[in-house]
């Protein structure tokens, strides 16, 4: 049986870089489905200037945690982009990988 696990991703964007975030984020979105990534969803903040959070499932903890190692390293350039253009850069990911309880 898989265990869907829901994976919350939230930084800061720096308020210059916003565009070309948004630009990177396209390609971010594509590799996060093939990463195995479902029901994916981009959102901004709408009480915090510059907040975006991402919103996915993955079909196991394997999964997140592998997927968490590759966004704050340098190893995949889509996501090492990201690093200028994020407050305090890819360090500053806040991660959640949430499980239904039984």
């Amino acid at each position: 049986m898989i265990n869907n696990v829901s994976v919350h991703i939230e930084y800061k964007v720096k308020s210059t870089d916003t565009y070309r975030y948004e630009m990177i984020m396209e390609n971010v979105l594509d590799l996060l489905t093939e990463f195995g990534a479902k029901k994916v969803q981009w959102f901004v903040s709408s009480r915090e200037n510059n907040v975006y959070i991402e919103k996915f499932e993955l079909p196991t903890e394997s999964h997140y945690y592998a997927l968490k190692r590759l966004r704050v390293s340098n190893e995949r350039i889509t996501f090492s982009e990201l690093n200028q253009c994020l407050e305090g850069g890819i360090q500053n990911i806040s991660f959640w990988a949430l499980k239904k309880c039984s």
